[in-house]
């Protein structure tokens, strides 16, 4: 235990001796120079000290110089921060500061060295001695901005730190008075320069214009033409204005005759004034406001008779009169007996609702009807019929004429034209009786045609038939007119066949009990018929929809046959072929 606690002990001294010496060491921030690098110093321009210092510890950061102004002691101090641990090391450095707005006086400088805060090293630097300002400053006031000719000009001298002073005008001494007094005369601007001294604190000079304003002027007397722009402006430097017309502005406008006076006032309170008489000459033109005649009424337009010594229309014409019977502007120029001219000009327009609108179709489908509708801007309407209706129904082909009457009476006249267009015709051929378990195909097709439907509501333009019924297709072209027509279709008993097989609608063809291959089908020219398993063809014959025959060939027993169909119409047909003690149907399409 003691030799631990003697151990422990020795361990102490050492960390102490160690503080202690870096705290000493850390301590080391002190001023070592202070200069003064401003001679002459006074208290209106700065004064500069160039500041030496060094520490001794590298790690503390230098954060600048500050000063401050304790009664007659101005301190500077050195700041740096760091903390209790000190990387050794002297650095040295020095840095200028500028002192502002130092009174005057007698001044003991100190430099001290701060780390955080705290004052460490000191340095005391000489005396300082401010001096007061005593720069010269020229100033002089007028006793007027402006001035009439012959006023009397009046400059007080409110210079600073002077002791003596000259007037001059224009470059011209006039006076070594204090202040100066005279009477000022000429229209213009005049330059007063006032130079003064003051000893050790120097001279200045200070130059100021001194205006003197013209007499205001209106001129002769004058004679215009009424309507003739007419304006006096005067000078804006008159402190004010008193016009005829109770215009208190710098310019007058003037339209018409009589005596206009005007009074100005400067800022020195002297008055002026002048007048003028003004006459115009007339009268203005006036022919009228722009006016709105029915399209088949007429306008006397009058620029006044006996009045003028010559009048000229747009028109061409040169009386005072003119009529006016169709729509645009009409312009007049007259002259007087002085040779004034005047000139004036107005619009006559055709009452708008003078143009009679229709909208709605021009064509309808035979046995339709379309609605037309007039323009809303009438205050009336009469149709050919009586009916007063703006928006009517018209039924069939044909012009249909209508008569509207504005809202100043103006009558307008119009037809409406209506074309009917034909309907489509569709023909599904007569009523037929079919053989049972036939099929029979109809087809509505027509060029110009774009829809199809059928009583079953389908839209091809073929429709297969396999029972008795009322079968009926509706057309619509390209127009939007609509056709159609109605077949009736009852089946019988016939010789005993084959049934018809339909399935060779598409594709190669059908097999009818494994016997016939029919193709192409739908075919255009020629249509080829085989035989399967060496079964014998011994004639064919085509049927149309209405029992008619078109084609028939007798056949010698061949197992395969080609039709040239190339005679025949375009259409839906039955193909019937003769076999061995046998008949077989095929529905045939010609392409």
């Amino acid at each position: 235990m003691r030799v631990l606690s003697s151990f422990n002990k020795g361990v102490f001294l050492v960390l102490v001796l160690s503080v202690s010496f870096l705290v000493s060491f850390g301590q080391n921030v002190k001023p070592t120079s202070v200069t003064l690098n401003t001679s002459n110093p006074v208290s209106c321009k700065g004064i500069q000290y160039t500041i030496g210092y060094e520490w001794g510890c590298f790690n503390y950061q230098y954060t600048g110089l500050t000063y401050s102004i304790s009664g007659s002691t101005i301190i500077i101090d050195v700041n740096f921060t760091g903390g209790m641990i000190c990387q050794g090391r002297i650095s040295r450095a020095t840095n200028p500061i500028t002192l502002t707005n130092v009174p005057a006086g007698t001044y003991s400088i100190l430099v001290r060295g701060m780390l955080s805060g705290t004052q460490l090293g000191t340095l005391t630097g000489s005396q300082l001695v401010v001096n007061s300002c005593c720069a010269t400053k020229a100033n002089f006031n007028s006793n007027s901005s402006s001035f009439c000719d012959g006023d009397t000009l009046r400059l007080t001298n409110s210079s600073a730190n002077y002791s003596s002073q000259n007037w001059f005008k224009n470059g011209t001494l006039l006076d070594t008075s204090k202040n100066y007094k005279g009477y000022i005369s000429g229209p213009g601007n005049h330059a007063y320069t006032l130079i003064v001294s003051g000893g050790a604190c120097g001279t200045d000079t200070i130059v100021k214009n001194v205006r003197v304003l013209a007499d205001p002027e209106l001129g002769n007397d004058t004679t215009l033409c009424l309507g003739t722009p007419l304006s006096y402006s005067l000078s804006k430097n008159w402190n004010s204005y008193n016009w005829t017309d109770s215009v208190s502005t710098n310019t007058i406008s003037i339209s018409k005759s009589g005596s206009y006076k005007v009074t100005v006032t400067t800022a020195s309170s002297c008055v002026r004034e002048d007048s003028v008489n003004v006459n115009f000459v007339g009268p203005l033109l006036d022919i009228g406001k722009d006016t709105v005649i029915c399209s088949s009424d007429s306008l006397v337009i009058d620029a006044g008779a006996g009045t003028w010594n010559s009048v000229s229309w747009s028109t061409g014409e040169n009386t005072p009169q003119i009529t006016a019977s169709k729509p645009g502007v009409y312009v007049s120029n007259v002259e007087n007996s002085i040779g004034c001219a005047f000139k004036d000009s107005l619009e006559i327009s055709f009452d708008k609702d003078s143009i009679l609108s229709f909208s709605g179709t021009d064509t309808i489908c035979s046995g339709d009807s379309a609605e037309i509708t007039l323009g809303n801007q009438f205050a009336k309407y009469l149709w050919f019929d009586n009916d007063t209706s703006r928006i009517k129904k018209l039924s069939g082909a044909g012009s249909f004429n209508v008569t509207a009457t504005s809202d100043i009476g103006c009558e307008v006249q119009g037809a409406k034209v209506i074309t009917a267009l034909q309907l489509p015709v569709v023909d599904l051929g007569n009523d037929t009786a079919l053989c049972n378990d036939s099929i029979y195909l109809l087809s509505a097709f027509r060029a110009g045609i774009v829809e199809y439907r059928w009583q079953n509501s389908s839209r091809g333009s073929r429709f297969e038939i396999k029972k008795a019924g009322q079968y009926r297709v509706t057309v619509t072209d390209t127009n939007g007119c609509q056709g159609n027509d109605t077949l009736i279709v009852t089946y019988k008993l016939c010789e005993k066949e084959e049934p018809v097989d339909t399935t060779g609608i598409n594709g190669r063809g059908a097999i009818a009990k494994l016997k016939y291959v029919v193709y192409p089908n739908p075919a255009n020219d020629v249509v080829t018929i085989e035989g399967i398993e060496q079964a014998e063809i011994q004639s064919t014959r085509i049927i149309s929809m209405s029992g008619e025959t078109v084609l028939e060939r007798k056949i010698d027993n061949l197992q395969e046959v080609e039709l040239d169909i190339s005679s025949i119409e375009f259409g839906a047909y039955i193909l019937v072929i003769k076999g061995k003690n046998k008949f077989y149907h095929f529905p045939l399409i010609k392409d």
